[in-house]
């Protein structure tokens, strides 16, 4: 199989990212740090390095924003989980032949990544988004 490289981050869906933000320092002692706000893509972002992956907060701009969706459905808290890869189409292409339903490659909201989502049904529940840093 295809070597799944490392953890690279967790995203949490939150209402209020400064609020949010305080609270994990104050809590776990991670300090938000300037986190990169992709253009178009609706969130305001928190990065909190843990080690050598970080949590990332995301705040959806918008109420039809998918984070604002998955908020009303589950309420705050796990929205995704990034794994990276060194190759993202050879690591797709063997997961599908595994029988794992995964989405094709595409452009990831960071400049120089791609991503592929494997299905919250094939991963008991947690949405699982495959990341290649270029």
């Amino acid at each position: 199989m295809t070597l799944l490289k490392q953890l690279d981050h967790v995203v949490v869906a939150v209402r209020e990212l400064d609020e949010a933000a305080n609270a994990w320092e104050h809590n776990l002692g991670l300090k938000a740090e300037h986190a990169p706000q992709p253009a178009a893509s609706g969130v305001r972002l928190a990065s909190l390095p843990a080690g050598n992956a970080f949590v990332q907060l995301a705040q959806p701009l918008t109420a039809d924003h998918p984070l604002a969706a998955f908020m009303d459905e589950r309420g705050e808290g796990m929205f995704s989980l990034s794994i990276e890869v060194d190759d993202i189409e050879a690591t797709v292409a063997e997961l599908r032949g595994c029988g794992v339903q995964v989405s094709d490659s595409e452009a990831g909201m960071l400049e120089g990544t791609r991503i592929a989502r494997i299905s919250r049904q094939s991963a008991h529940g947690v949405e699982i988004h495959l990341l290649e840093r270029r």
